[in-house]
């Protein structure tokens, strides 16, 4: 969480994986307990109304931390800083139907797209089974 602290100062955003909607509420309230930014949920357990309000809220920058689940891979972010997945192992990060991807694959690359001589800052660095 220190190193949140210190991309949320620079202004960047955080996005954090979790495998699955049953851990959510609990890592909300401890990221509320802990920070006193906005933080954006995406998972499918919403409403359209509440998960398009949080997609605006992290495409606009407005939430500094996105916490969801597999389905949060596709969230924009107006500044993204860091990436965390949490038990990165988990196969609920692999979609099976339609679509498939994996989240933690997106995830990886999704990170090192934005790395490189032209961004510096290790607002791009992915953290792995951290929480």
């Amino acid at each position: 969480m220190t190193l949140m602290d210190a991309v949320i100062s620079a202004g960047k955003q955080c996005l954090i994986l979790l495998p699955e909607i049953g851990l959510t509420p609990q890592q909300i309230q401890r990221f509320k307990d802990r920070f006193e930014v906005n933080i954006a949920i995406q998972h499918s357990g919403l409403s359209d109304t509440e998960r398009t309000q949080h997609w605006l809220a992290a495409k606009s920058g407005k939430a500094k931390i996105i916490i969801g689940t597999r389905s949060a891979i596709w969230t924009p972010l107006a500044n993204p800083g860091l990436y965390i997945i949490d038990e990165e192992h988990d196969l609920s990060y692999k979609q099976q139907d339609g679509f498939r991807y994996s989240a933690r694959d997106m995830l990886v690359t999704r990170a090192s797209q934005r790395q490189g001589p032209g961004n510096p800052w290790l607002s791009n660095t992915l953290i792995r089974n951290t929480i």
